[in-house]
């Protein structure tokens, strides 16, 4: 008889079996990119973005969003936002799109880089 592993059950064999736990749901979307700016305007453009940080992490389905100074790159601010599902993320887009412009001293970044990856299954890093 073997067991799930297809090692003989109840025998102690030279590599231990790892288990481990994955969490099976819709999927998760998580967002992920950069803004490359000119040095002296990067700490002004994450300050712009706080309140829109923080209006989108109440919105429903919004699990992290954060925009946030890369602490090697003076031109780099990086961008991470996760939802619980393309449904809401689509509502977060729509939403942006229909608001009102805000901080209109928000610096323009010089080049944007947004990658959006679907996630089937995760389990925590050890």
């Amino acid at each position: 008889m073997k067991d799930l592993c297809g090692g003989p059950v109840g025998e102690q064999t030279a590599h231990p079996r790892v288990v481990v736990a994955y969490k099976w749901r819709m999927t998760t979307v998580i967002v992920q990119g950069s803004f490359s700016l000119d040095p002296e305007e990067r700490d002004r453009f994450v300050e712009a973005s706080i309140e829109g940080m923080r209006s989108s992490r109440e919105e429903a389905g919004c699990l992290e969003y954060v925009i946030a100074a890369d602490p090697l790159d003076p031109a780099r601010a990086v961008l991470t936002e996760r939802w619980e599902s393309m449904d809401h993320l689509q509502q977060h887009l729509s939403q942006q799109r229909n608001a009102p412009r805000g901080d209109q001293s928000r610096p323009t970044p010089r080049d944007v880089e947004i990658t959006l990856f679907e996630v089937a299954t995760s389990r925590p890093l050890r």
